[in-house]
């Protein structure tokens, strides 16, 4: 269906965005900027940006875009405990008068929409950080997924870190555990990813570079660069080779899961980007000095192992020396000396992968020599500290 307006000249010099707004209704930035990528909306039969400004007697025509039906899906609204805003302030890595970096937790979406209520948006509309702006969303990160999220505290910065995103001129780095072991231990994927536009079938083209860095027969610790922006485009395209990620429920080659935790093992540890002609890298922000817990273990100062160092726990011997990648971790029992696992850092801080047999764990030194092993036990929901003391 093909519906027509022409602008009038009150309207002359407007952004199409606001005019469609002001025409339609109250449509969703989102929704708008979809229909205007799409071809759903045009302006004299062509395609623009929604900062294309429209001009008298233009001529705006809506294919097949059922805005009636959309206005009605309201926003479900979010109004944040102080709590709450105090918490993901906490998460904020990075504070500068152009934009906002955290480390954002999983399982909170970014903007708030007609199925998701918790949302970074609303939170941060009411922190006093943004008391004399609003905050402004300028790339996607997915619900369950956890890491580096910038957010603009004005208009002008948004409109320039959008385009930077939209001509690949920034630069993201990823962190997975994914099931099975990798045959190669580098290279690229190249994927022709399909996904579905109100029923019509779309296919993009999606490249990835990769590294692994660690591995064994159950799982590996991928590194990955995505040189597209895809939709679930790295779960997606682990999802094709046969290796998806652990706690992803949505792109699933796998239905056991072993000794790990259920929620998404993806997470976004670095970005990196040239803005007003400098450098700038979310990892280095990690360094800053912040009170909150997140950065207290970013500074944690390294231990470093230089020979075999002999821990205790449960009153048995565990022995810790380097090797190559990092770490070796055997056990002493009955006079016998085993491999207990592989111990790899992790590249974004420093903490570290246990990698064993049949588990994965996180781990870390605390401040003096202890090493702390964090599992997951799926029976009874929830984390367990292991603790091997240094003797």
């Amino acid at each position: 269906m093909l519906k027509s307006y022409i602008v009038d000249s009150t309207c002359n010099n407007m952004r199409v965005d606001r005019w469609i707004r002001n025409t339609i209704g109250k449509i969703p930035q989102g929704l708008i900027e979809k229909s205007l990528r799409s071809g759903k909306i045009k302006v004299n039969k062509k395609k623009i940006k929604s900062s294309h400004k429209v001009k008298s007697n233009d001529k705006i025509d809506f294919y097949g875009f059922k805005f009636e039906e959309k206005i009605l899906q309201k926003k479900i609204s979010f109004n944040p405990s102080n709590q709450i805003i105090k918490a993901n302030e906490d998460l904020i890595i990075d504070n500068n008068e152009h934009f906002i970096v955290l480390n954002k937790s999983a399982g909170i979406s970014v903007q708030g929409g007609t199925k998701s209520k918790k949302n970074l948006i609303d939170i941060f509309k009411k922190s006093e950080i943004f008391s004399d702006s609003k905050p402004f969303s300028v790339h996607r990160l997915d619900k369950d997924t956890s890491g580096v999220f910038l957010m603009a505290k004005n208009r002008e910065t948004a409109q320039l870190l959008t385009s930077l995103f939209r001509l690949r001129k920034v630069h993201k780095t990823y962190l997975a555990i994914c099931h099975g072991e990798l045959e190669k231990n580098s290279g690229e994927w190249n994927d022709d990813l399909v996904r579905y536009d109100n029923g019509k079938k779309i296919i993009e083209k999606a490249k990835t570079i990769y590294k692994v860095i660690d591995k064994n027969s159950n799982s590996s610790l991928v590194e990955m660069k995505p040189i597209t922006g895809r939709k679930h485009q790295l779960r997606k395209q682990l999802f094709n080779i046969g290796h998806s990620i652990y706690g992803d429920n949505k792109y699933k080659s796998f239905t056991k899961t072993i000794g790990i935790n259920k929620e998404l093992m993806l997470h976004a540890y670095e970005i990196k980007f040239m803005i007003k002609e400098k450098k700038y890298t979310a990892e280095q922000k990690l360094e800053v000095e912040n009170n909150n817990q997140t950065n207290q273990a970013v500074r944690r100062d390294p231990v470093k192992i230089i020979e075999s160092t002999t821990f205790i726990s449960d009153g048995k011997n565990y022995i810790i020396k380097p090797d190559a990648n990092g770490y070796m971790m055997h056990q002493q029992k009955d006079g016998e000396t085993k491999i207990y696992g592989k111990i790899r850092k992790m590249p974004d801080r420093e903490s570290y992968i246990l990698v064993k047999e049949n588990e994965n764990a996180f781990g870390y030194f605390d401040n003096d020599g202890n090493f702390i092993v964090e599992t997951y036990d799926p029976t009874n929901d929830k984390v367990i500290l292991k603790k091997y003391n240094l003797k």
